[in-house]
């Protein structure tokens, strides 16, 4: 099973209001619900993601509970040659990636809905900014360090891609929060994929379901 989220990711249609670092790596905490001919599917758990916009590649090491079961597995998505890799149990898939790559930003069309918030208590606070925003047919909500641009907090709902759900009737909902985040990439092992993924088939085309992470 994939998971993403439907993370922020400017259309380029307007001045952007403003983008993360080009480089970081952090936690990231998902919780998601989807509805799908009245039956009900729960998914939560961690992620460790690393951003890299100036090589225009993302990694996700998750570790997720889908209902009742356990899924551990590596995600590469990278833009440069079209191609996503999904590595679990020993066995690795390849995707083509149908859309370019977009940097990390909050677009022009969004609306700020508070302008002077903190995440926190006294001193142990950082300022945020929250946005709304439609993203690809998402009503999404998003929290950003003041400052920085930082992804802090991420939710969306709406009507499941068919690519991902296999129909336009699935219901969804995703909560992301974000956290030790630091600018940079420690080491580039984190985009390391066996080398038994370079000759697999590549598989139906995806697309893209989230702002802050592809």
């Amino acid at each position: 099973m994939l998971v993403f989220f439907t993370a922020l990711l400017s259309s380029a249609a307007a001045a952007d209001i403003c983008c993360s670092p080009d480089q970081w790596q952090g936690d990231v905490g998902l919780v998601m619900g989807t509805v799908k001919n009245g039956k009900t599917s729960f998914t939560e758990g961690m992620m460790k993601v690393s951003y890299d916009g100036v090589n225009l590649i993302v990694a996700y090491d998750q570790t997720l509970q889908v209902d009742t079961f356990n899924v551990q597995q590596r995600i590469v998505s990278d833009y440069k040659n079209g191609v996503m890799y999904t590595v679990r149990d020993g066995v690795c898939n390849r995707t083509m990636i149908t859309e370019p790559w977009a940097p990390y930003c909050i677009p022009g069309n969004a609306t700020e809905t508070t302008a002077n918030s903190r995440y926190g208590l006294g001193d142990n606070s950082v300022r945020i900014k929250a946005y709304n925003m439609k993203i690809r047919g998402y009503d999404t909500n998003i929290a950003v360090t003041a400052d920085t641009c930082v992804p802090v907090s991420e939710v969306s709902t709406g009507i499941m891609d068919p690519v991902f759900a296999g129909d336009n009737t699935t219901e969804t909902m995703q909560a992301l929060t974000f956290a030790n985040l630091k600018g940079g990439i420690a080491s580039r092992d984190v985009f390391f994929v066996p080398a038994q993924c370079q000759s697999e088939n590549v598989k139906v085309p995806v697309g893209r379901r989230s702002l802050f992470i592809h």
